[in-house]
């Protein structure tokens, strides 16, 4: 991995060093998968992190994972019996468990060949400068301030722009930081006029010492949750990641508990707290990929439901009007990491979907390189992501709707993740060459298109990006992919804190 010459204040030390651990981690000869992030809390300031060292293979994170990245291949494109993921946000914690070595030597994310990973859908996980963390008392750590939040100026409206309804769209945010720097975050969101949020409930990080407990990430992920609705926003939530104690089954990757009961314990202990706050909730992420669903359950749609009926009760029991969302499958092909989503999505409802006739459908249409009106299949020499409707956003969207009509279940898809990636003004190489198909203003214009074409279809409901802030120095030096969807990163030409992505304003000045 190519280092940059830049002066380390004392403050960043410590996460340099985990990198450097984290990285050193990771097994050699990596099975490529393609990944969606999912956002995880950070540990502790000092917290222990496994030293073991091997050859380092550079790291990177999609929308809900993290995965090993092998060299890529200019001429490679991926073939779809291996798959594709999507993703949440990861933290050094999560970072220093996907270096653990599993079976096969499998890391995180979807599945697909050499040359291939899918962009992030649920939330990556980032790796957090010393200011992203959140409040800590521990051995007398001082909490650390807010990171700036400089917004340069707006550019010119682009003509033209799309009339979007607001109601209808949202983001996703990355929220594991002190109140000031959530305020920020809050004032942000606020310029672009969405009325939807999303933040992602890292069970595993929100409650790791056992039923009904919850201290410090817990109560973080309260009070951030209770600003947002005070904003003026709508919240949405997502559920993944079962606690170790909750399960017994291969703890080096992410799962259901063995027991749904405990999850509906989960679900029970947020809304007694803080369900007046929460609009609707995403039960699970991505289970159609083994990286998130490993354990006691079946890998398959009718071992989801096993999981998703229990959490549906839970919720109905609390509120007859949080809106409950099935949760978004990665985009992907049959293997032995995932299963395809079509074929995941037929599975639940063999096992009883169509009945429940009050809730909505999750999907994660992510479009890679391709514009969102294209069709299957460009293959254009020398470039790939192009040779199957799994690369497509809208025939992602239509093949959704095909199942659910054959089923009899005509209710609202919501996009719980959607986006184009850009690796545009960054000084790194980008962690996969399709990136290189998208500019900033290519990502400006997919996106708003993508939203028109959502709104233009009634049974669509809102629309959540992915994501606003992911972005910052270390997730790309270390190219880690979920940097490439944020719409805010550092300023590295201007000096500023922050700069904007072209959709940023877009979204802002939209009439």
């Amino acid at each position: 991995m190519q280092t940059q010459n830049k002066t380390l204040k004392p403050k960043h030390l410590p996460i340099i060093i985990l990198l450097v651990i984290v990285t050193a981690c990771v097994p050699r000869a990596p099975i490529p998968v393609i990944v969606t992030p999912t956002a995880q809390a950070s540990p502790t300031i000092n917290e222990s992190v496994d030293t073991s060292v091997e050859e380092s293979t550079p790291i990177a994170a999609t929308p809900e994972g993290i995965i090993v990245l092998p060299t890529v291949d200019s001429q490679s494109v991926p073939t779809l019996d291996q798959g594709i993921v999507s993703e949440s946000s990861p933290t050094p914690q999560e970072v220093a468990s996907a270096s653990e070595p599993t079976s096969e030597g499998q890391i995180l994310g979807s599945i697909v060949d050499e040359g291939y990973v899918q962009p992030p859908t649920e939330t990556p996980r980032p790796t957090l400068t010393a200011t992203d963390r959140p409040p800590q008392q521990n051995e007398g750590n001082e909490v650390a301030a807010a990171p700036a939040a400089t917004i340069t100026s707006p550019a010119t409206l682009i003509p033209g722009s799309p009339r979007l309804d607001r109601s209808q769209m949202g983001i996703q945010l990355y929220f594991n930081m002190p109140a000031e720097g959530w305020e920020a975050v809050m004032a942000q969101t606020g310029q672009m006029r969405v009325d939807w949020v999303k933040l992602q409930a890292n069970w595993a990080a929100l409650q790791p010492g056992g039923s009904g407990q919850y201290e410090t990430e817990f109560r973080l992920f309260e009070q951030h949750v209770e600003t947002a609705h005070n904003s003026g926003f709508k919240v949405m939530i997502s559920i993944a990641k079962a606690p170790r104690w909750a399960r017994n089954v291969n703890a080096n990757e992410d799962g259901p508990p063995d027991n749904p009961q405990d999850l509906v314990d989960f679900i029970r202990l947020m809304l007694e707290r803080f369900g007046e706050s929460i609009d609707a909730i995403e039960v699970w992420n991505e289970p159609n990929l083994n990286r998130e669903w490993t354990g006691a359950l079946p890998f398959s749609g009718q071992g989801y439901m096993q999981l998703f009926v229990p959490a549906y009760n839970q919720i109905r029991a609390y509120s007859p009007d949080i809106i409950i969302i099935t949760a978004g499958l990665a985009p992907t092909g049959d293997s032995q990491f995932s299963v395809d989503d079509r074929t995941f999505m037929q599975q639940m409802y063999n096992a009883g979907l169509a009945s429940y006739r009050d809730v909505v459908v999750g999907i994660h249409p992510y479009g890679w390189g391709n514009a969102p009106d294209a069709r299957c299949c460009n293959n254009v020499e020398g470039r790939g992501w192009d040779d199957d409707p799994h690369f497509f956003f809208l025939d992602n969207i239509e093949d959704y709707r095909e199942v659910m009509l054959r089923n009899n279940h005509d209710v609202q898809m919501w996009t719980t993740e959607f986006g184009w990636a850009t690796w545009s003004d960054f000084p790194t190489q980008p962690p996969q060459e399709w990136m290189l198909y998208n500019t900033p203003e290519a990502q400006r214009d997919y996106t708003l298109r993508a939203f028109q074409i959502g709104q233009e279809r009634a049974y669509m409901g809102p629309m959540i990006l992915w994501n606003l802030n992911f972005g910052n120095e270390i997730l790309i030096g270390n190219r880690v992919e979920l940097a490439g969807y944020s719409l805010l990163y550092p300023g590295f030409e201007t000096g500023l804190t922050l700069q904007e992505r072209p959709l940023y304003w877009a979204l802002a000045q939209r009439p």
